[in-house]
């Protein structure tokens, strides 16, 4: 990945003096060329945490865009009145390597890696120690393990026993040079990096952090590896994980209007672990899918997935309204509108309590605990539904069966979080739409096989191609 960091080191220090450290846009300058010049920027550890925000901005900005790219390829919605010509090629599985959209992710992502290993580089050999200095490195290695899983998920193969020796992405574990030319390292040896790094972070931060929900915290840490270990099919550290996190985070599952008000308040917490946090003015994640001010309808959800929400279900009205430019049958998507006071203003969820038990109910039935299972189930239902349905007792039914309920609940509960081609794809279901405007096509149903090339992964950029001779590119593209 051919990635230049140049830190300014009047305006870092600057910056730091005057603003602290929560400044996310200006104290990292990323420049076209290829050329750390770090040496004496980093001087005081409100350099390193500076330096460590721009990361975590770097890595908001490639998880917007993912989560954005995981839905177009899922079956939830279609294109609306408004939509982007690049957009609508990832809709229709006719993406080019050259797709900016997608391109963003890798650039995205690789960003907040390299200003990662800048820190994991410089600040174990420093005289700085306590607290801070172990969390502000923590939160590095956390940055790396998080954004390489990412990557691992949209360029490569959905992870299985046999396939550990396919090729995965670039793990980078020191900061870029002009000379790098690094070659993909396997899906196997990737996720050795992911865990080797959220140890360290789990031994550097301490749980005095765990409150802290807009960086990533000790809690958040056990929530990642429980998400993880379920992309790898290791039901039994998926469960161990994910319970972990429901006993001792301290929270719950949330009701009414306080649901709603996780989502239009950016500051209420909720049942929120970490999220990307967003200033006013920033942007807004839900015009990637409507842009209110205007009603440009870009994608709309399809009645076949809307109608999944019973009448007294709080998710219906909190994420889905409809509006002069809807089309018949379509609602557009309010998740992340924010508040009247604080229009467009919506923090990106990334891991929720919601989905630890949403892990736990998936494992526990893979592992034929279906009572366990049904327990979980249930009280998502009945925390989001109101008055409560009657107990949908997955004992009742098959294995296989209990598992689709668990899914399609799983569905519903996080739209437009990052899961929904993602579980698609883990799970080697493949693609199939009942409702769809792809171009040129008049069958009712639209499908993508999951044997595909174009659905087991997203194409390796075609800048990184022409600028790395060793990079290889995904089959199908």
């Amino acid at each position: 990945m051919k990635i230049i960091i140049k830190l300014k080191i009047i305006s870092l220090l600057f910056l730091t003096t005057m603003f602290g450290c929560q400044q996310l846009n200006d104290v990292v300058d990323i420049q076209p060329t290829t050329l750390i010049s770090e040496e004496t920027a980093l001087v005081s550890l409100d350099n390193y945490e500076s330096l460590l925000m721009a990361s975590y901005a770097s890595a908001r900005g490639y998880y917007n865009t993912f989560m954005f790219v995981d839905e177009l390829l899922g079956p939830n919605f279609k294109t609306g009145t408004s939509p982007s010509g690049p957009q609508v090629s990832i809709y229709e599985y006719a993406i080019l390597a050259n797709n900016g959209t997608t391109q963003g992710i890798w650039s995205g992502a690789y960003t907040a890696i390299n200003r990662a290993n800048i820190i994991i580089k410089r600040l174990p050999s420093t005289t700085f120690t306590g607290d801070r200095r172990n969390r502000i490195l923590g939160e590095a290695y956390a940055i790396r393990a998080m954004a390489h899983f990412d990557l691992l998920r949209c360029f490569a193969k959905a992870y299985s026993p046999s396939n550990g020796g396919d090729l995965g992405v670039p793990y980078y574990t020191e900061p870029a040079v002009a000379t790098d030319s690094k070659a993909r390292n396997t899906i196997n040896e990737v996720y050795s990096g992911i865990f080797s790094d959220l140890a360290q972070a789990q031994n550097l931060i301490n749980n005095s952090f765990n409150s802290e929900i807009a960086r990533i915290s000790k809690l958040a840490l056990t929530a990642l590896k429980a998400r993880i270990h379920l992309y790898r099919g290791e039901w039994a550290s998926a469960v161990t994980e994910s319970t972990s996190v429901i006993n001792t985070s301290g929270l719950s599952l949330q009701t009414g209007t306080s649901y709603s008000t996780m989502w239009t308040s950016a500051e209420s917490a909720g049942e929120i672990i970490f999220k990307f946090r967003y200033a006013q003015g920033e942007g807004s994640f839900g015009s990637n899918f409507w842009v209110e001010a205007n009603d440009l309808i870009r994608f709309g959800a399809v009645g076949s997935f809307t109608g999944g929400y019973t009448t007294n279900d709080v998710r219906g009205t909190t994420f889905f309204a409809t509006s002069a430019s809807s089309q018949p049958g379509t609602r557009n998507l309010v998740k992340y509108r924010g508040s009247a006071a604080d229009f467009g203003r919506a923090d990106l969820k990334v891991i929720r309590l919601s989905e630890m038990y949403l892990i736990r109910a998936e494992a526990n039935a893979r592992l034929n605990q279906i009572a366990t299972a049904s327990t979980d189930y249930n009280l998502i239902r009945n925390s989001r539904i109101t008055p409560n349905l009657p107990v949908d007792d997955l004992a009742l039914v098959s294995q296989n069966t209990a598992i689709i309920k668990i899914l399609a609940e799983k569905n519903r509960e996080l739209v437009a979080e990052g899961h929904t081609w993602m579980d698609l794809k883990r799970l080697n279901l493949g693609l199939l739409r009942t409702d769809h405007n792809v171009t040129g096509i008049t069958d009712p149903t639209f499908s993508v096989p999951a044997t595909s090339p174009i659905f087991m992964h997203l194409p390796i950029p075609q800048r990184e191609l022409d600028a790395n001779p060793n990079m290889r590119q995904n089959p199908g593209y």
